[in-house]
């Protein structure tokens, strides 16, 4: 198959529905933490994404005046089709999305197949994406505290479940929040969780080092 995807005659096509898909996705999760889809998911999420960047695509080319056909504006709007474009797109879509900035209805045009919720922890993210701080405790008593930012995610299936925080801290004096020395982020599994409280930075105004 790889081999067919670097003859010159299907290179281009490759490039134009695929490639620009992947690239699109590539962008996106420099913003969106998802957890990896089946492999036949991101095929087909990379299809439609290069779609979408072809519908873009022509429309700028409508919109900018024909320039003289010659091998390097050709070759320099190839790569601006396949590299610039869905870079720019998929950058664009994934701060968007980050800050939950596109609506409901046209999500899935972004993220094609993005893991649907399943459990209660999942819902809960769902209902509050905005950046906040959690307090995640144990039934032994620890507790986790942490920053659930852009780069974190939450994910795993009903026996497996967890939450990656970007940001880790200890409770200091006073009950402040200090970073974590060194800096550390951490994958915290949630199987023997017993609760996670989701704090708003407002509520956390007092709190040092906090940022």
């Amino acid at each position: 198959m790889f081999s067919e995807l670097l003859k010159p005659e299907t290179f281009g096509f490759f490039a134009r529905f695929l490639l620009a898909g992947y690239v699109i996705l590539s962008a996106q999760a420099r913003f969106v933490g998802q957890e990896r889809p089946a492999i036949a998911e991101t095929l087909i999420g990379a299809v439609i994404l290069s779609l979408i960047n072809q519908m873009i695509y022509q429309l700028i080319s409508l919109a900018v005046p024909a320039l003289p056909l010659t091998p390097q504006i050709g070759q320099s709007a190839f790569y601006f089709e396949v590299l610039v474009l869905p870079a720019l797109f998929g950058l664009s879509t994934g701060w968007l999305l980050s800050r939950d900035w596109i609506p409901t209805g046209f999500r899935r045009f972004a993220l094609p197949f993005a893991k649907p919720a399943e459990d209660a922890f999942e819902v809960a993210f769902l209902e509050a994406r905005a950046p906040c701080f959690l307090i995640i405790s144990f039934g032994d008593g620890r507790q986790v505290l942490g920053f659930f930012g852009p780069r974190s995610f939450v994910g795993g299936d009903r026996t497996t479940s967890g939450i990656y925080l970007e940001r880790l801290y200890v409770l200091g004096e006073a009950g402040t929040w200090n970073v974590a020395e060194p800096a550390r982020s951490c994958w915290v599994s949630l199987s023997d969780a017993r609760s996670v409280e989701f704090v708003i930075p407002e509520e956390k105004a007092n709190a040092e080092n906090v940022g």
